[in-house]
């Protein structure tokens, strides 16, 4: 209910042909808040109202000092509101009792009503005020001590959040920050450079709602790389952001409302008291009304090319490719390949529970309750390492990050923790009583058939390597399976009654200019390794057609979509994948 409640005011506000929200920073002249300052109210309201009819929501960034006003001052105004308790060090008793301080005041005005969502610092972690545990501990802290539907999260840069997945994992929703300046990233590839994190980031958060804590541009200062501050750029970038922002309805908190003098020596550059869309004085500065005057740029002029925003890759699922027979305890062994972790698996592991006369046990091992996922997805792990675990008649695996700590269960009646929830992936296999040793396709089992995909190729410009995972029922030979592949117009197809061997074309004569496809049955995993060795001038064309038909006992075809990784850059389709190379050696994928 509180997500619902949550994304009903989110898409309310984002769906208004306006900007979403601003950062409210209300400092003047020579006030800063590292000397203790108080705001007056009338300071505060001053500083609300110019921005009243522009923005939907307001940000704040502490709770003591008079900002402890902000949230009833801005909700009285119309504003929805994401305050903000300041968090610093605890190294001294002094920082102790500042963040006490903060913690207590937000908790009062979210218990006061005044708050639509609490941020629990900001940048905690990139600064290094805090570790991880500790910053943790007060998010619960917060959550437990305020109304349920007020949503907690924490406010850190997009980088600093995919590398903390527990962070991600215990915030409501996900605040982010982007900013494309302290990327060094040129002003015309800012926002395309934004779209590509944002999505990246997305895909990380598991379906929770991910809104911009920050982003925004310079008005004056030194460059940084290839990033030019200025008063042009910055106004381009607020009517590219926002352009870009308003069509896809993506929440936002622009950064920021006015400039304010103190911020200059916390920045290199001489960029930190420049990032206001109005003066430090309060007035709009030149360029940035025409948002206001609902003018937005064409998509042409924001992104790289006119396109839609991209789909979200496929998430990763989780197939198993051997399970040992119900009740023998001399098989023990577990595999199966993940799929679409893409380069990822060195960052993923699984956690395996099974559920004997009703009750779940970690397995392998209590001291080891995660195994890793080899780079191209492959896996296996014991489930019988003690008691009467052949017994299992219920196997549950999760993809999880590395770091998660997967909840241990000892006879127990239900998979504990939260990690149902917080799983990438999962696979949940029924083994009733005296069944055989199968694997996925096999009757009986409550999991699929799939075919699992990587395809990667050479940057040599004499030739190009193929290579990939496929996955088929356990009892192949008796379904007589049959694996075929396009590949450069020709068909290739394959009956792996051995180990190995290769693939015969349909056209021989035609295969000799082309190359070779060979298969090789992995015994450990349960699945082959295919891989194709494929001939090429410097100017010629390959077309690989983006399947592989894997016709199983049933008679239904399982399509593979292929993908392409060359030279560390991605490109991947679903109906075929088609590379050119030039004459030096480079080349596209479309």
């Amino acid at each position: 209910m509180k997500t619902i409640l949550l994304l009903s005011a989110l898409s309310a506000a984002a769906a208004l042909a306006q900007p979403f929200g601003i950062c409210f920073g209300p400092f003047t002249g020579n006030q800063d808040p590292a000397t203790g300052v108080v705001l007056p109210e009338a300071q505060l309201r001053g500083r609300l109202t110019p921005l009243r009819g522009k923005f939907s929501w307001v940000r704040s960034y502490g709770s003591t000092h008079g900002l402890q006003h902000v949230g009833r001052l801005a909700r009285g105004m119309g504003f929805k509101t994401a305050i903000g308790a300041w968090i610093g060090p605890e190294d001294t008793p002094e920082g102790i009792a500042a963040n006490q301080a903060e913690i207590a005041a937000l908790i009062a005005a979210a218990n006061a009503g005044h708050v639509d969502i609490a941020i629990v610092g900001n940048e905690v972690l990139l600064r290094g005020d805090l570790s991880e545990e500790r910053l943790l501990e007060i998010i619960a802290e917060v959550r437990a001590a305020i109304p349920w539907w007020v949503p907690v999260t924490t406010a850190e840069t997009h980088d600093n959040l995919l590398a903390h997945s527990a962070v991600m994992a215990a915030c409501d929703v996900i605040c982010a920050h982007f900013h494309p300046y302290w990327q060094g990233i040129r002003i015309d590839e800012a926002v395309s450079w934004l779209d590509d994190e944002y999505q990246a980031l997305r895909l990380a958060a598991g379906g929770k709602w991910c809104v911009i804590g920050e982003a925004g541009w310079p008005s004056e200062g030194d460059p940084e790389q290839l990033a030019e501050p200025g008063l042009e750029n910055a106004a381009y970038f607020w009517s590219a952001f926002q352009s870009w922002a308003v069509r896809r309805n993506i929440p936002n908190f622009y950064f920021s409302a006015f400039d304010e003098a103190f911020k200059e020596a916390l920045e290199p550059n001489r960029v930190g008291k420049n990032w206001g869309i109005h003066t430090a004085k309060g007035v709009l500065k030149p360029g940035f009304k025409n948002v206001f005057d609902d003018k937005l740029l064409p998509e042409a002029a924001v992104l790289r090319a006119a396109v839609e925003p991209p789909a979200l890759p496929p998430p990763p699922s989780v197939a198993l490719t051997a399970i040992p027979a119900h009740g023998v305890k001399a098989q023990k062994t577990l595999c199966g390949v993940v799929s679409d972790l893409g380069k990822t698996a060195a960052y993923r592991r699984l956690a395996c529970y099974i559920e004997v006369d009703g009750l779940y046990w970690t397995k392998p091992f209590f001291n080891k309750p995660l195994f890793p996922v080899l780079p191209d997805g492959a896996f296996t792990t014991k489930i019988v390492t003690g008691g009467v675990d052949q017994k299992a008649t219920e196997i549950a695996l999760f993809l999880v990050p590395s770091d998660y700590k997967a909840p241990l269960a000892a006879g127990v009646p239900f998979i504990p923790g939260s990690i149902e929830q917080d799983a990438l992936a999962s696979a949940f296999v029924s083994r009733p009583e005296g069944s055989p040793a199968g694997g996925d396709g096999e009757p009986g089992f409550t999991a699929s058939a799939s075919v699992v995909r990587k395809l990667i190729a050479g940057s040599a410009s004499e030739s190009a390597s193929l290579k990939g995972i496929v996955v088929l029922p356990a009892d192949f030979e008796a379904a007589g399976v049959v694996v075929g592949i396009s590949l450069c117009g020709l068909e290739w197809s394959f009956n792996p009654l051995g180990k190995s061997g290769s693939a015969v074309a349909s056209d021989a004569s035609a295969a000799k200019a082309v190359g070779s496809l060979s298969l090789k049955r992995d015994a450990k995993y349960g699945f082959w390794r295919w891989s194709a060795a494929l001939k090429r001038s410097a100017s010629a064309s390959l077309d690989a057609y983006g399947m592989i038909n894997a016709t199983i006992s049933t008679g239904s075809p399982v399509f593979l979509p292929l993908a392409l990784d060359l030279d560390g850059q991605a490109f991947e389709t679903v109906c075929r994948l088609h590379y050119t190379a030039a004459q030096n050696g480079t080349g596209t994928a479309k």
